[in-house]
């Protein structure tokens, strides 16, 4: 179990090249540098019992692996949100049930094998792996989304950064985030992936 820090900020269409041509971002070293798609199913009842207990659970498909994902519920303001998370590595793209076995787990047993497949999310992550020396010293994974929610037959667009901590103090995202913004349109956003799939499905926030 890790706790998931960071701050999502959405960006216009016409500013993703703006980003990637970013002085902050072009120095960071080649090999911190990577792309990949990703490829996420999310499940839920059909009750939608994990969505009501703000819970988050998925597969997520990489060039590479298969990972299932649990999320539990956190603390979301302005952009910057902090919550529990899971990870397991797994052989195919099939759910486990075995390994939500956890004290976490907030809901009945009998809620897991009613689980399905919900809706998908399909993007290309561009990724920068910064060493920050601003005010506070630290590591933050800078990840540019560009790609589709799906859900019920309809599509929501993805164009959004996303700064990960990943050593440090949590000041040190905003410390980022203001450098973006000096020059780049940045919005903070408090609607996750998941949240604009239940949209898409009809719920409201």
């Amino acid at each position: 179990m890790a706790i998931e820090t960071e701050l999502k900020l959405s960006v216009k269409p016409d500013q993703v090249a703006l980003i990637q041509a970013h002085p902050l971002l072009c120095r960071v070293p080649e090999h911190r540098q990577s792309r990949q798609r990703l490829r996420n199913c999310y499940y839920d009842t059909l009750q939608f019992d994990l969505r009501d207990n703000r819970v988050a659970l998925r597969i997520r498909q990489t060039p590479e692996s298969f990972i299932q994902t649990l999320k539990t519920s956190g603390n979301r303001h302005g952009g910057l949100s902090r919550r529990h998370e899971w990870e397991w590595p797994l052989a195919t793209d099939t759910l486990d049930l075995s390994l939500l076995r956890l004290p976490e787990w907030p809901l009945d047993e009998g809620v897991k094998p009613l689980l399905q497949p919900c809706f998908n999310t399909d993007f290309e992550r561009q990724i920068w792996l910064l060493d920050w020396q601003g005010d506070t010293a630290g590591e933050v994974e800078v990840a540019l989304d560009l790609g589709q929610v799906i859900a019920a037959g309809k599509q929501l667009p993805i164009c959004e950064l996303e700064l990960e901590l990943k050593s440090g103090d949590e000041s040190i995202l905003q410390e980022i985030a203001d450098v973006l913004s000096e020059t780049l349109e940045l919005t903070p956003s408090d609607i996750s992936k998941a949240q604009r799939g239940y949209q898409l499905m009809g719920f409201r926030q």
